[in-house]
């Protein structure tokens, strides 16, 4: 499981996400690099850890650590997301339980910094559905 923050510019204004990069990264030297083209935006690794209740320790003290360089996202035109990316080594492991609870301090966080939050399943490859009619549109014998 990694999750990261993910801040993309509404306004396609690439000075501002250079600001917000060096403002991130002077709180924190490198928290704030990736192989995305700054057009698309800025993505910082916030944590790796293999359980849920560790992930969430873990954003809501990067949010706090950050706090005064998130909240002024707004105003320059920046929309942030926290996106919890739950991979194949987690199904593999058995890691991942597909139920997820939060503390309701962590979502009033993410609220009051109008941020997102998005789960990224990378799960097995080989999922199959059925394409059957409802019932309604079958016909009867």
């Amino acid at each position: 499981m990694m999750s990261v923050l993910r801040v993309n510019s509404t306004t396609s204004d690439l000075d501002s996400l250079k600001v917000i990069r060096e403002m991130l990264n002077d709180i924190r030297p490198d928290a704030c690099v990736s192989g995305r083209p700054l057009h698309r935006g800025l993505t910082c690794c916030i944590s790796d850890e293999r359980l849920w209740h560790h992930q969430q320790t873990e954003i809501l003290r990067f949010l706090e650590e950050f706090s005064p360089v998130i909240e002024t996202f707004a105003a320059k035109g920046m929309e942030a997301r926290i996106d919890v990316g739950v991979t194949n080594d987690d199904w593999r492991e058995n890691a991942v339980v597909m139920c997820l609870i939060t503390d309701p301090k962590f979502m009033g966080v993410l609220s009051k910094m109008n941020i997102e939050f998005e789960i990224s399943f990378y799960g097995p490859t080989k999922v199959s559905f059925s394409r059957q009619k409802p019932k309604s549109a079958r016909r009867s014998p």
